[in-house]
């Protein structure tokens, strides 16, 4: 392990926060707290919580507002570390230290989101938002789970503000190109889709969905190049292997639609759509035991899916 005075001296601070807090100046404090945010998840979180459990004694030395920054770097540790619960619980504090704390309320605005709790996580952004209304970040956010709600006017609002906040946001663009292709703003996406690109090259997710923005309108034909483009960037990436198939299905090249169905089912195995799809494909083949067996999984995937039930039903008459 690299030895240098910095790592040195965070290691004598430690010790000494441990055995009595008021030994440590606020100089290495703030030294201490750098470790929590720039080391590693381990190292934040015992250096964290040190510093967090000193500021409970009444010889504590930390001030209130190093603490917050303490519970909030060590939230954020947790958060990598998939204890977001725990994680929630040091955003929390982080705030009631110190009320002004947005990226705090930020991170607490993320967790809901994860859960599907979109009207939280919009509540928690503006929150942010009000105390820094020059916060990037918490408009993109808030922007996305404007959309997960279907509100799309109010995210492309918010990913336009993202935008002028930060004009090189390649995912803002992308974010707004999106809502603008669900409203059928199909030229308005278009340009969207290529700033972003032109910012980014290689953000797959923009060349993926500027991929469905032409199939939206039903150019298949130029829908497959930016899908392709989309899995030359991520080999993995299922939605892009589903619009390949779903490109290559409609225009009747059924061996190549095949293939994507089934890459798309190799890195999502519980993608009910793309089962379903590959079904068809499969009929379209001749292969129709093979047909029904994809059908059947996409109705396991899915039972509440009407339109699986008629086809297999269907396809059982055979």
């Amino acid at each position: 392990m690299e030895f240098t005075f910095r790592k040195a001296l965070i290691a004598c601070s430690l010790s000494l926060l441990l055995i009595s807090p008021v030994s440590v100046s606020m100089a290495k404090t703030s030294i201490i707290l750098e470790e929590c945010t720039d080391g590693t998840d381990a190292q934040a979180l015992s250096v964290c919580t040190a510093l967090i459990e000193s500021g409970k004694s009444s010889s504590g030395i930390a001030s209130p507002d190093l603490l917050a920054q303490a519970h909030y770097a060590r939230g954020r540790a947790l958060l990598r570390d998939g204890k977001s619960d725990e994680a929630m619980l040091d955003f929390v504090a982080a705030v009631k230290l110190n009320p002004q704390y947005y990226q705090a309320y930020n991170y607490q605005a993320n967790i809901n989101s994860d859960r599907g709790d979109y009207r939280e996580a919009i509540n928690l952004y503006t929150k942010a938002l009000a105390i820094n209304p020059e916060y990037g970040d918490g408009y993109y956010n808030r922007g996305r789970n404007y959309a997960f709600i279907h509100e799309l006017e109010l995210s492309i609002a918010d990913q336009t503000e993202a935008i002028r906040i930060w004009p090189e946001d390649y995912q803002a663009y992308n974010s707004r190109g999106v809502q603008h292709s669900d409203l059928g703003n199909y030229d308005l996406a278009e340009a969207d889709f290529i700033q972003s690109i032109s910012i980014n090259p290689n953000y797959s997710y923009t060349h993926n969905n500027r991929g469905r923005n032409f199939q939206l309108q039903g150019l298949f034909e130029q829908s497959i190049p930016h899908y392709l483009r989309a899995v030359e960037i991520d080999p993995e990436y299922d939605n892009a292997y589903y619009g390949l198939g779903l490109a290559y299905g409609s225009t009747n090249k059924l061996e190549q639609a095949l293939d994507n169905y089934t890459n798309a089912i190799q890195f999502r195995n519980d993608y009910a759509n793309a089962y379903f799809n590959r079904s068809l494909v499969l009929e379209g083949l001749g292969n129709l035991s093979g047909s029904i067996s994809d059908m059947k999984e996409a109705l396991r995937l899915d039972p509440s899916d009407a339109e699986a039930k008629v086809e297999l039903k269907r396809l059982m008459s055979l």
